[in-house]
């Protein structure tokens, strides 16, 4: 077979797209020449609203962990508790984690670090409020029905456990989508 004389070059996948704002210097090295989204906050108030946040997450966080330690919370063998508070549990840790290196890298992020770190934080509590949600639900669900299999001190725990991750979920998104963010060029 003969090859095409105008092959498409091959696209760089989406995952190492920001690979091409960056450009080779003569003395060696890269430099980012691509834009940066830049917080309407100064540095210190964004700095300390992101520790709040990550306080407040990281609550959130240790009552699911110690809704799990508890023993009869009635989620042995009940997939439909377990699953909405693994998922909570799990966004809950890595919203943790995005809120710090948010705080850690301060208000002025290149594009592709924006994406990463601000737009995963709020895609994390989204996870959050949904698997806490669906778990008051699930919750709720087997009240009513009377199938639930745990005792009252281990179903006030879940209960309080889903109700913080839910409110305390809530606040940091509505403080996430309250920052505003500009695009701004090299500088």
């Amino acid at each position: 077979m003969e090859k095409r004389s105008e092959e498409k070059p091959k696209k760089s996948p989406r995952k190492y797209k920001h690979l091409e704002s960056f450009s080779l210097q003569e003395k060696g090295g890269y430099a980012y020449s691509g834009t940066y989204m830049v917080c309407a906050s100064g540095e210190k108030e964004y700095k300390d609203s992101c520790r709040r946040l990550l306080a407040i997450a990281g609550a959130s966080a240790a009552l699911f962990v110690a809704a799990g330690c508890f023993p009869s919370t009635g989620m042995e063998g009940t997939a439909i508790l377990l699953i909405p508070y693994v998922t909570a549990l799990v966004a809950g840790v890595l919203l943790c984690l995005s809120l710090f290196s948010m705080g850690n890298k301060g208000p002025k992020l290149r594009r592709y670090e924006y994406e990463k770190i601000v737009w995963a934080a709020q895609r994390r509590t989204a996870e959050t409020i949904a698997g806490s949600a669906i778990g008051i639900i699930a919750y709720i669900t087997l009240l009513i029905r009377g199938t639930f299999k745990g005792t009252l001190p281990g179903a006030a725990v879940l209960a309080i456990a889903y109700t913080a991750g839910l409110s305390l979920s809530l606040y940091i998104y509505r403080k996430l989508k309250a920052y505003t963010w500009r695009e701004e060029g090299t500088p």
